[in-house]
């Protein structure tokens, strides 16, 4: 799950994937913005076929927060 994350996020920030961590904060660390977030969020609809609400998607500081949402929902 982290290597696909980690590729997903690369679509948005100019960092290699091996750098994304699962402590790496979304927001802090890899700098992503609301509107990256909101793309993020569409791409893991799309590629894990689940629903995130805008509310969930805010809840999530770091990647490794991220993987264990996704995995929940998967």
């Amino acid at each position: 799950m982290l290597e696909k994350l980690q590729t997903l996020i690369c679509d948005y920030v100019d960092i290699e994937p091996s750098e994304i961590t699962s402590t790496a904060e979304l927001r802090g660390d890899l700098n992503l913005n609301s509107m990256d977030l909101v793309n993020l969020a569409v791409a893991l609809e799309d590629d894990f076929d689940i629903r995130i609400t805008d509310k969930e998607m805010a809840s999530l500081y770091t990647v490794g927060d991220l993987c264990t949402f996704v995995e929940g929902k998967a």
